[in-house]
């Protein structure tokens, strides 16, 4: 692996510890008993953290995509493109999901607690499948980088 593509790989990854941290967070917080009489101030703070996950979200894929990584691993592999465009996909559709959540979220004037469950669900199984698209990522970058030592494709 070449020092850009370390430095890239690390620099990644702090994103990714990042992100770990704020979906954590957001967790905390769908735990807790909203009160219906103070449900507009919560409202507003947490749409706040789903933006600031969302932004911090889109610089990661940013990075991935733009930064280099996703470039790279088709250059060292092309048989490996369509996954890679398979996890670009993701990445917008992720984002897509949070922008409804969002909108959905913002929408609510007073506490209906079916819809706000069903918004929360949403927002965990986004959470599981980030999870699910950053082992993905992780098996495709070994398979790239660390056992891919056939000649070329």
């Amino acid at each position: 692996m070449s020092e850009r593509s370390q430095q890239l790989a690390s620099r990644i990854q702090d994103e990714h510890e990042r992100l770990e941290k704020l979906i954590q967070e957001i967790r905390e917080e769908l735990k807790c008993t909203v009160d219906p009489e103070t449900f507009a101030d919560w409202k507003l703070e947490f749409v706040w953290k789903i933006r600031d996950f969302q932004n911090e979200l889109t610089k990661h894929f940013d990075l991935e995509e733009d930064g280099g990584f996703m470039e790279d691993v088709i250059d060292r592999a092309p048989r490996f493109s369509p996954r890679v465009k398979a996890l670009e996909q993701e990445h917008i559709d992720a984002v897509q999901q949070l922008e409804e959540i969002t909108s959905e979220l913002k929408q609510l004037t007073v506490l209906e607690e079916p819809l706000l469950a069903e918004i929360c669900d949403r927002i965990m199984n986004l959470f599981e499948m980030l999870e699910q698209h950053e082992a993905l990522e992780r098996e495709l970058i070994l398979e790239v980088y660390f056992q891919d030592i056939g000649v070329g494709d």
